[in-house]
């Protein structure tokens, strides 16, 4: 089994070609949707993504896009996730002092953002309306856990999330709703 940092080195390679445009569009899709195939690459794709600068149009986009659609479940998952997860870790670096590190924590935010807002799913505004609820009644009752958010309250507890952390990740997570909507 590959490591994250494996996965990540992999996908940076990718994210490079993809970039350097050494790529057709059905290629972009078949590497990205190889990638998904596991858990392990997925999140370090994932991961290299959204701390890239890369930026992408056209074919080499929609080639990114397709691979993410291609393994919805789980990319979908991981966009939100890491939304929450780098609004989170800016809280954090801001009561540290770290200034730069909440710099890149912002930016992790506004790519998956980004990313995400161009897929322009319905499946995908299912999830971000899920974790939106979800992030209400962890904020109302964080003890409670509701069943149809149990998924949510146990990433928001494996990761220690509390009121402060889903507060700064809600006007992001909310955002992308209204993007999806078209509001």
């Amino acid at each position: 089994m590959q490591s994250i940092q494996h996965a990540i080195s992999e996908s940076m390679r990718l994210i490079a070609a993809i970039e350097a445009g050494t790529l057709s569009k059905s290629e972009i899709t078949s590497q990205v949707s190889q990638l998904f195939s596991n858990e392990v690459s997925a999140r370090g794709f994932m991961a290299a993504l959204g701390t890239s600068n890369v930026v992408l149009s056209g074919e080499a986009n929609e080639g990114l896009l397709d691979g993410l659609r291609q393994h919805q479940e789980v990319a979908y998952d991981l966009l939100v996730k890491n939304i929450i997860m780098s609004a989170s870790a800016a809280v954090n670096h801001a009561e540290n002092g770290n200034a730069e590190q909440q710099a890149e924590s912002e930016h992790v935010t506004a790519r998956c953002v980004e990313i995400a807002k161009e897929l322009k799913d319905p499946s995908l505004i299912a999830k971000v309306e899920e974790v939106l609820a979800a992030i209400h009644h962890f904020e109302e009752d964080p003890k409670t856990k509701h069943d149809t958010h149990a998924i949510w309250f146990n990433f928001f507890e494996r990761w220690g999330y509390e009121g402060r952390h889903l507060q700064a990740a809600k006007p992001h997570v909310k955002g992308l709703l209204d993007k999806l909507k078209g509001q």
